[in-house]
């Protein structure tokens, strides 16, 4: 056994003791030849190499999408079972990592989670947090307590969060009301087939099936197939005639937050989409589409 001085854990080889060291030094010593990003395992460089390959070699066995790390793949795969890999036995929540598991049963048993003062990651012992090293003093401090993500601020966290449970229409329809525009971010993922660029990359594999023609997420009512599994759920609507979304002006009612957004602007008068050719304006993008056409055909 190996025994390390700043708390006395013991390994059972030399290598997992250097690799535990560089948590409390901060070093990364594998650094990515085509982005100088740093990492402190050899393993966790490999993974991060297959971004700039586009090798995607971990595949869903449900709807054959790809992504080139395991931990994204968990994360897919909750739209096809609604679970996390991890499930409380008391309560029935499911989590996406152990950890995180392991600090809800705190709840349980009436004890607090230990948690780091730096980026907020929560443990359910006091060992592991010792051993924990988040490299960002000050930087991203809220951690989600189902998936382990951690964003800016809490805002974001709530935001974030409302992606595990299905949102009530009025949180939707000011998902589905324009925001003010956000500060621009890095856009690394590039489509091989048409160069579009994606600043994640999950919004280069939803872009992807428009050239593949994949559509996961078949309607079990109708076998109608999407691309995405929010444009199922809206769907599926039309099935159950369920209109959530209803307009306090008028009282009329729709089964998707987008629809009534552009209803809305009927009492408002409100017409963002331009044409560019000839200035009209139209209430919805899809009425612009449709009279872009009549200049292509001219």
């Amino acid at each position: 056994m190996t025994k390390f001085l700043y708390h006395r854990r013991t390994f059972n080889s030399q290598a997992n003791l250097l690799r535990h060291r560089l948590t409390h030094t901060g070093e990364r010593p594998y650094e990515c030849e085509l982005c100088h990003k740093r990492f402190t395992q050899s393993s966790t460089l490999r993974q991060h190499l297959f971004v700039h390959s586009r090798r995607y070699p971990y595949k869903c066995q449900e709807c054959g999408v790809r992504f080139h790390r395991p931990y994204r793949l968990l994360l897919h795969r909750y739209h096809h079972t609604g679970e996390y890999p991890y499930k409380c036995p008391q309560c029935g929540r499911s989590f996406l990592l152990r950890r995180l598991l392991d600090v809800h049963q705190l709840a349980h048993a009436g004890r607090q989670p230990h948690v780091c003062a730096a980026c907020g990651a929560a443990f359910a012992a006091a060992p592991q947090l010792r051993q924990h090293n988040c490299g960002k003093p000050g930087g991203r401090r809220f951690e989600c307590p189902t998936c382990g993500k951690k964003a800016a601020s809490a805002a974001r966290l709530r935001a974030h969060e409302r992606l595990h449970d299905p949102p009530n229409p009025a949180e939707t329809l000011a998902a589905a009301t324009p925001p003010r525009r956000p500060a621009p971010c890095a856009k690394n993922f590039e489509c091989g087939d048409c160069k579009k660029l994606f600043s994640t990359e999950t919004s280069l594999q939803v872009h992807r099936r428009i050239h593949t023609g994949e559509r996961p997420y078949p309607c079990p009512d109708c076998g109608k197939a999407f691309r995405q599994s929010t444009h199922l759920k809206d769907h599926r609507r039309l099935h159950t005639g369920e209109k959530p979304f209803k307009c306090e002006e008028c009282g009329k009612a729709f089964a998707i937050a987008v629809r009534l957004a552009e209803h809305r602007r009927i009492h408002t008068g409100e017409r963002p989409y331009r044409c560019e050719a000839c200035g009209k304006a139209y209430r919805s993008f899809s009425n612009l589409w449709k009279h872009r056409k009549l200049h292509q055909r001219q």
